[in-house]
């Protein structure tokens, strides 16, 4: 079962990164006709996340801090995260990234 869940969240990280390193243009262009937002997760330099980081921030950020302590640090998480005026959350200050909307940056 251990093993089973690994290999889902490896694939699912994986997949988020590739879509966000993947985008149609024509698909932003509907998306922001609707005010929807681009989200991109930077390391807190401003660079691309790899794939170590990524992993790290899912795998260790969220899922096993949640789980060991009952989903209680997801609701310490949402409060860390209104309460910061940069808006990180848990998971990204362990993984030291940021994640940013990419239409606020273009304008």
């Amino acid at each position: 079962i251990v093993m089973a869940v690994a290999i889902s969240l490896i694939v699912t990280i994986l997949e988020n990164l590739n879509g966000f390193l993947r985008t149609d243009t024509e698909v932003i262009k509907m998306a922001r006709t609707f005010k929807a937002s681009k989200l991109q997760i930077l390391t807190k330099e401003g660079e691309k996340v790899d794939y170590k980081t990524m992993f790290y921030r899912e795998a260790i950020g969220r899922i096993f801090i949640n789980f060991a302590s009952l989903g209680v640090t997801a609701i310490a998480s949402i409060i860390i995260m209104n309460l910061r005026e940069d808006k990180r959350d848990l998971a990204d200050i362990i993984a030291k990234t940021k994640v940013i909307d990419l239409y606020e940056s273009e304008e």
